[in-house]
């Protein structure tokens, strides 16, 4: 079967939508699937990253943006090549309901069209959650040509269904796969220290600056690692100063997976402040990790915690620092768990069911 996967952007961006569409579609080639990434890049950065490259299981085209902004790429090459290339894909999948490209896949074919929103219902800053306003009418047009809407959780497809209620019946709920084996034999650090994890994509609606100000909060010797980059990280950066914790505060940058397993190998906690999720996959990937949970209380991070079970913690949303404080030391505490998938499904499983998801949208199609 031939994919043609459509996402906002991808490798060697960092987030949450691009490591799961890179998982996705290494599960799928191994599968037997033939896959292209169909992807925008940071405007001027289409010929150096290449137009066409080859990863180990799939192909990648990348379109450049003419926005010349991080928030609202917009590449015509990409809407070009999808109306030109009408046919040459089974099936298409769009990834990302908060970026154009998915709305590109819905209006430049008429193909068998599936879509993962990974919904958050609004933007993550002013201008973004301005553009929702008339981007939501907009986006009516993906759900009336996809054949199936795949929600990553079951709190996505409930946040989904308050928003778009008449498209209920296109929604499915597949999960996200953890790659545990590929998690389980990566070689911790040597770190005497008790280590507490975060990061990901560094955004203000994730708020790594409560967690920086909860650490410190806690006396005990420890190490704080943030992972990732993003557009809060100069403010993450100065408030690790005025709080004087910079010799205890590791700001880790952007990290390729490998260095991301060692990191989640050695912590003995992973936190996730964060306020909208529709998956918590670094808290799923870091338990299977051994790591202990604490996460703020929202529908998708009680999803992870019950599949993570007694490995987890959750706090308010609204919680102060000195109560985030509490929940992280009693975390350093406890004794790092034995790593393991627990009840989180494999990548591969996953892929299996996207599959026959495929297969049903492009027999309906017909």
């Amino acid at each position: 079967m031939r994919v043609g996967m459509v996402t906002s952007a991808f490798e060697p961006e960092i987030g949450g939508i691009e490591s799961h569409v890179r998982h996705l579609s290494d599960a799928l080639g191994r599968a037997g699937c033939d896959v292209e990434i169909i992807t925008q890049c940071p405007h001027g950065k289409a010929s150096s990253w290449g137009r066409a490259e080859q990863t180990t299981t799939a192909r990648v085209l990348r379109f450049d943006d003419v926005t010349r902004t991080k928030e609202f790429r917009v590449s015509p090459s990409l809407w070009s090549y999808l109306r030109n290339e009408e046919g040459r894909y089974d099936i298409v999948h769009a990834h990302n309901f908060h970026a154009f490209p998915a709305l590109a896949a819905a209006t430049a074919g008429s193909g068998p069209l599936v879509f993962t929103p990974h919904f958050h219902a609004t933007g993550h800053s002013a201008a973004a959650k301005l553009l929702h306003v008339p981007y939501r009418k907009a986006a009516g047009r993906i759900f009336r040509r996809t054949s199936t809407v795949i929600c990553v959780s079951s709190a996505e497809r409930h946040l989904f269904e308050s928003v778009y209620p008449q498209y209920s019946d296109l929604v499915r709920v597949l999960g996200t796969g953890i790659n545990g084996e590929e998690i389980v034999r990566s070689d911790p650090y040597d770190i005497d220290l008790p280590v507490v994890l975060t990061g990901g994509r560094l955004e203000g609606y994730k708020r790594v600056d409560l967690v920086v100000e909860a650490f410190a909060h806690i006396a005990q010797s420890a190490i704080l690692a943030v992972a990732g980059g993003g557009p809060a990280e100069a403010r993450i950066r100065a408030r690790v100063d005025e709080l004087g914790v910079a010799d205890r505060v590791r700001l880790l940058g952007r990290v390729d997976s490998d260095v991301l397993r060692r990191w989640q190998r050695t912590a003995r906690v992973v936190v996730s402040m964060s306020t909208r999720e529709a998956f918590g996959l670094s808290l799923a990937e870091a338990a299977v990790a051994g790591c202990l949970i604490v996460a703020s209380d929202i529908p998708a991070h009680r999803e992870v915690s019950e599949l993570a079970g007694d490995a987890s913690g959750l706090v308010p949303v609204d919680a102060n620092p000195s109560e985030v404080a509490a929940a992280l030391l009693r975390g350093i505490e406890m004794p790092k768990r034995a790593a393991g998938q627990y009840g989180f499904p494999t990548w591969d499983a996953v892929a299996k069911e996207t599959i026959e998801v495929y297969r049903s949208a492009a027999k309906t199609s017909r």
